[in-house]
């Protein structure tokens, strides 16, 4: 059985990250796989892994080459199943091919781009939720979660490179610096947590809005804004707890990596880290947009190194159980047979 997974996407992203670790991990699991997407600094990681790649614009409005390519592509290769992953891939995609069509959404998505859709694939049950809401059958829809492809020989990364001191009580977030990610609460909250260092790895469009608050906040000197990085096991292995303070979150693919890094977790009760974790037991769990309990948390699992490591081996079991890789990879590769054996809409 062939599969096309189709993805336009950022330069960089939670969910471009995904697509990558799950395509290359279907590809090393004997999946007949190719990949579609924008050209990026990501392929790399899928050419490594031996995934059939073909780099598409993928572009706006008067982008008139990837439709008729990607046409040419499937008539050429025939898939037996194209999976598209998000909106720009969808309004790509030529309609009425001999192929099943599924969709994969991370998010909220208008559905008048999916048209056609044989099955919908979420990383969340919430999406699942809100997509029965606006009318999709039930049976339609499966829930199949993303997972972490661990690095096993990341070595921490180097304090001194991020200018933060050897014995400084480090904590870490991840994600794109964007106002659903809740860094201003965060930086809040660090204002309140004295000697604490915070290493914040991400781009976005709210960055240099962030870097004013830090200045407004006085705690410029203990906050370093990396970027977006490709070495997050390194800077995992580095700090002494993860901080998730988003107050929107379909899913959240940084809360299980921490946990699968095996480092204690600060998270909100977000949309998908709330249908996941448990307070007290693998994290500490504060409301959104709450800066108040998140410096309590803040300041509560920096002073008591029991708490770290009774939520760090938690945490990685939790991570077990519901992320386990190949479950995951089963889950999808049972999907592509049912879809086979139905009839195309």
């Amino acid at each position: 059985m062939k599969v096309f997974n189709v993805m336009a996407g950022a330069a960089v992203g939670g969910a471009e990250t995904a697509f990558a670790e799950l395509v290359s991990a279907q590809k090393s699991a004997g999946f007949d796989v190719h990949a579609v997407c924008r050209p990026s600094a990501r392929n790399a990681a899928l050419r490594e892994a031996g995934v059939p790649l073909t780099e598409l614009p993928f572009g706006g409005f008067l982008d008139f080459t990837t439709t008729p390519a990607l046409k040419k592509l499937i008539a050429t290769e025939k898939p037996d199943v194209v999976v598209t992953w998000m909106n720009r891939a969808a309004k790509k995609l030529p309609r009425n091919g001999n192929y099943k069509w599924i969709a994969r959404l991370g998010g909220y998505y208008d559905l008048k781009y999916y048209n056609g859709v044989d099955h919908f694939v979420v990383n969340a049950p919430d999406i699942g939720r809100w997509m029965r809401e606006q009318g999709v059958a039930e049976n339609k829809i499966s829930f199949i979660p993303n997972f972490a492809e661990v690095a096993a020989d990341a070595a921490p990364v180097s304090r001194a490179s991020l200018d933060t001191p050897e014995n400084a009580f480090v904590f870490l977030a991840l994600g794109r610096l964007h106002t659903n990610k809740a860094f201003d609460i965060l930086l809040k909250a660090m204002a309140d947590v004295p000697d604490a260092y915070l290493w914040l790895a991400g781009e976005g469009p709210e960055r240099k809005t962030l870097e004013t608050l830090t200045k407004t906040l006085n705690i410029q000197n203990r906050v370093r804004f990396l970027g977006w990085r490709d070495d997050r096991w390194s800077l995992l292995a580095a700090c002494d707890a993860f901080v998730f303070p988003s107050r929107h979150e379909p899913f959240g693919n940084s809360f299980m990596q921490a946990w699968a890094a095996g480092r204690a977790l600060i998270t909100t009760n977000s949309q998908g880290p709330s249908y996941y974790v448990r307070n007290n037991v693998d994290a500490l769990v504060t409301p959104v947009d709450d800066v108040e309990e998140l410096a309590k948390a803040m300041k509560k699992i920096a002073a008591d190194k029991d708490l770290r490591e009774k939520l760090a081996v938690t945490g990685k079991l939790s991570y077990a159980q519901a992320f386990d890789k190949t479950s995951i990879l089963t889950q999808w590769q049972r999907l592509f047979s049912e879809c086979s054996c139905t009839p195309k809409h």
